[in-house]
């Protein structure tokens, strides 16, 4: 076990899939990136400034997504915004995906970071959906309705990012 002291009290954290590095989501805004080193305190490799001052308060759950390969990351404050950068390439700012259709309850990347899927709850018509954006054009590729008695709370792509699966409150 080790320990970390971050910049704000922390709202959300995951590590990538290789298993080295950690994203931290903390209350004042920041999103650390870390690198654990076996022996040795973890090494903060990234602080990212907040994006939107209101974010950080938020009520609603941040949310973190890796890519598959590591290079990029994409962050929700608890917004309607998801801010996605690349690592690979100075921490880049990519694009900025704003959502229309309510609170983001969900997100993922695709394996290689082009694509991030969307999810939003209207809790007014029981109803979802699933926006799929393009990272590298920054535009829509499809938007699916579903009918769900509670909002997604979990997506995650396949290896070979032909199939999208979601899990919402129901289904837990």
């Amino acid at each position: 076990i080790t320990e970390y002291q971050s910049s704000g009290m922390i709202l959300a954290m995951q590590w990538i899939v290789e298993g080295l590095r950690v994203a931290v989501l903390t209350t004042n805004g920041h999103l650390e990136i870390l690198q654990e080193n076996r022996n040795l305190p973890p090494q903060l490799l990234l602080d990212l400034p907040p994006i939107s001052s209101s974010s950080a308060m938020s009520t609603i759950q941040p949310l973190i997504a890796w890519s598959q390969d590591g290079q990029h990351i994409a962050v929700n404050w608890g917004d309607n915004m998801v801010h996605i950068w690349s690592l690979s390439e100075h921490n880049k700012l990519l694009a900025t995906y704003q959502g229309s259709h309510g609170p983001i309850s969900a997100l993922a990347l695709s394996p290689d970071g082009t694509e991030i899927a969307v999810a939003a709850f209207d809790s007014t018509i029981l109803s979802g959906t699933v926006d799929i954006w393009s990272v590298t054009n920054q535009s829509p590729v499809t938007t699916v309705g579903i009918y769900a008695s509670a909002k997604i709370v979990a997506m995650a792509w396949s290896q070979d990012a032909e199939t999208l699966l979601y899990c919402d409150q129901s289904n837990l």
